[in-house]
């Protein structure tokens, strides 16, 4: 399997949310990612667990990844170690003792398709925050982890 096959858990500098990302998402040096600025969270989840190929319209972010970089072959194991890291900023993900998934809410049914992609300015724009400090969320459960 190749790199771009592989997820990887991320905070996002800009927002402090974590998130699953594709491994193919990230540049320079692993120190930022790419991220679809679809308007549907249920795109944005598609575009990750398909390892959609970047339009030129996506937004680039700071990022740092977590768990020490581990790469996940699926999207939905990379998705069960995201309590984790919520609960832990440090996020150690390498063990398999904590697999419990969390229940998705679907925030929006609809199928969207790239009109829905939004053609702001592609650097600097922050990942939209789609999930308050409530534990259910739809895309990947992000959520804001708390600063010291």
């Amino acid at each position: 399997m190749s790199v771009n096959n592989f997820f990887v858990l991320v905070k996002f500098v800009e927002t402090n949310e974590v998130e699953v990302v594709s491994a193919s998402w990230l540049r320079h040096n692993k120190t930022k990612s790419v991220w679809p600025n679809y308007k549907n969270s249920n795109r944005q989840v598609k575009a990750v667990s398909m390892h959609e190929t970047p339009a030129r319209c996506w937004s680039l972010h700071e990022i740092k990844l977590l768990g020490n970089g581990r790469q996940f072959e699926s999207y939905h194991e990379a998705l069960s170690k995201l309590p984790k890291v919520l609960d832990n900023s440090d996020a150690e993900v390498n063990s398999d003792a904590d697999r419990r998934g969390r229940k998705r809410k679907n925030q929006d049914s609809s199928d969207s398709s790239d009109d829905d992609v939004n053609n702001s300015d592609s650097f600097g724009m922050p990942p939209p925050s789609l999930i308050t400090n409530s534990t259910k969320g739809s895309a990947g459960f992000r959520k804001k982890i708390k600063r010291e």
